[in-house]
């Protein structure tokens, strides 16, 4: 072979990088997340969800009162009222009288939320679940105050 056709080439190199950036985009779009947070034990959640909902309450209050208030919820506390909600929901208690349809299966939309806060950040990830298949979405955002009421800037 003449010297000419064994050197690389540009149109090669082009090539063979397209190949691997596009094998590098399959693999990522097959894998799943990083999970942000790991589920609690039903106790621990159930506790934790109480104390969250004590916290909102007391925020409830105030706000009736038109008295200023705080209340700081910690990434645990969230993810635990969260994974509380999804279990209430998982096992829905018919109404007296009306039995429940036997071919009921989970209604589509959103499960497994979960958040973690960073600082002034928060990362949150949800699984929306459409015919077929489940969608993981992930978001940022900057977490903010403005005239008493919670403002969330995405990045």
């Amino acid at each position: 072979m003449p010297a000419e056709k064994r050197s690389i080439s540009v149109w090669k190199v082009l090539r063979w990088a397209t190949l691997v950036g596009l094998l590098l985009v399959v693999v990522l779009v097959l894998t799943r997340p990083a999970v942000l947070a790991s589920p609690l034990p039903p106790e621990v959640a159930k506790q934790m969800s109480d104390e969250v909902l004590v916290k909102w309450k007391e925020l409830e209050l105030a706000h009736t009162r038109g008295e200023p208030a705080e209340a700081r919820f910690s990434t645990e506390e969230i993810n635990a009222a969260w994974q509380q909600g999804a279990q209430e929901q998982a096992v829905p208690q018919p109404a007296a009288g009306h039995d429940q349809p036997s071919g009921s299966g989970p209604a589509p939309g959103a499960s497994d939320a979960q958040v973690a806060f960073i600082g002034d950040h928060a990362d949150g990830q949800f699984v929306a679940h459409v015919p077929g298949k489940d969608i993981y979405v992930t978001f940022s955002c900057k977490i903010g105050v403005v005239d008493g009421y919670a403002t969330f800037e995405f990045t």
